[in-house]
């Protein structure tokens, strides 16, 4: 590999379960749906109890199990069930904003599991069980995660498909020759779109001088760009460019 790749840092993880967990978890973005004004007082009366079930679904896009919530009993006495807790939650607040904090957390580990792949991650076993609690909620099963996962890698590797989930993008500026994103908006990005960008991380680390990704719709290649003045000028000027091409695995 030529040039100058920076200077990332290396983590170091405990065990497997450790490294996959923190690897999902880079994936996810904050979601806060908001409460609606003829509720707030309902939802106010037992903030103590749902405040810590509400992070727990905005994080995991499920209900959690009895040990993964430390005032689940508490929840369950003061409610019919936990399910029922949460039924409050999304009559006080809006419910469709918690459906698409349920779609984006199925495409994050979508994306991780499609990723995954490259560290031989084949069976539900392997996962740790928060994450296999995860698969069984929105998938269903390992097998129907995995399957999807796979089909997403191999199509990352395909130019055409690349090309067709630019165009479907909701956010970016498409030009003939590539989607142009800004780092905030890339937890918007189809799952396709995700694993590319996934696979250069996988190659060069984090570039965090960079703000706006360029990933060129016909050639496997992304480029990461550097504006330093992009949050105050409506013209922004270049400061650096870095060029990764993925099959050549070579960044300049």
């Amino acid at each position: 590999m030529s040039g100058e790749l920076g200077a990332n840092p290396f983590v170091v993880f405990r065990d497997t379960n450790a490294r996959l967990e923190w690897k999902a978890r880079r994936l996810r973005t904050p979601s806060s749906p908001r409460l609606a004004t003829r509720s707030a007082t309902l939802l106010n009366e037992h903030a103590d109890l749902l405040n810590p079930l509400i992070d727990f679904v905005l994080d995991r896009g499920r209900l959690p199990k009895d040990e993964e919530l430390e005032r689940f009993t508490d929840i369950v006495q003061a409610f019919p069930s936990v399910r029922a807790a949460f039924h409050v939650v999304v009559t006080a607040t809006d419910r469709e904003e918690w459906k698409q904090a349920a779609a984006a957390r199925a495409i994050e580990l979508l994306t991780f599991l499609a990723l995954a792949q490259f560290d031989d991650v084949v069976r539900m076993g392997q996962l740790p069980p928060d994450l296999q609690r995860d698969v069984r909620a929105h998938y269903g099963s390992f097998k129907a995660a995995h399957e999807k996962a796979v089909r997403i890698l191999f199509a990352a590797g395909d130019p055409r498909t690349v090309d067709m989930a630019c165009r479907a993008s909701g956010v970016g500026k498409l030009t003939p020759t590539a989607l142009y994103v800004h780092i905030s908006g890339i937890d918007q990005l189809p799952a396709l779109l995700r694993v590319v960008l996934g696979c250069g991380q996988r190659l060069v680390g984090d570039i965090p001088e960079a703000n706006v990704i360029k990933i060129f719709r016909t050639q496997p290649t992304i480029s990461y760009l550097e504006y330093p003045t992009f949050d105050e000028d409506p013209h922004p000027w270049l400061g650096r460019a870095w060029l990764l091409h993925l099959r050549e695995r070579s960044l300049r």
